[in-house]
């Protein structure tokens, strides 16, 4: 089943959008991942944080409708990679489509964690997201790595 990672902030001349895009692109037709952007929101003068990821986080729900969400925040829960791997092939078994969602500058609105059916942490740190985006793909290629046996992984 496919898998959308909708990032806010996506820009394809920027160089970790190019590696995330070249790792889902080695990841193959199994991984079956690709990346769907987010807009972000222009920053109107006076307007608070809640307000700004309130409207980009309209816009994830709305690119991820109808899938299984998964929304990166460093508060989520941590997998291994073996773990990570396991818990999206039994995703993708199940005929999920899953969305990982990646929030802007200010993070995920409150709407976003609420609706997600996962919160997923790459890190305890904070990650800017340009950086997650490539993080995530790069975890994602692992995974598919794993499933077929190959030797990235190792």
């Amino acid at each position: 089943m496919p898998i959308k990672i909708c990032a806010v902030g996506y820009d394809k001349k920027d160089p970790l959008s190019q590696q995330a895009e070249d790792y889902l692109m080695r990841g193959g037709k199994r991984l079956g991942a690709t990346i769907v952007p987010v807009a972000e929101a222009k920053r109107k003068k006076n307007q608070n944080d809640a307000d700004h990821r309130q409207f980009e986080g309209e816009k994830l729900l709305a690119a991820s409708e109808r899938c299984y969400r998964i929304a990166m925040d460093a508060r989520g829960k941590m997998f291994s990679s073996e773990q990570f791997a396991s818990q999206l092939e039994k995703l993708q078994n199940q005929g999920q489509n899953i969305a990982f969602l990646i929030g802007g500058a200010t993070g995920l609105s409150d709407d976003v964690k609420k609706t997600a059916d996962l919160m997923l942490s790459l890190s305890p740190m904070t990650l800017p997201h340009r950086l997650a985006l490539c993080f995530l793909s790069e975890q994602l290629y692992r995974c598919a790595e794993i499933w077929r046996g190959g030797p990235y992984h190792k």
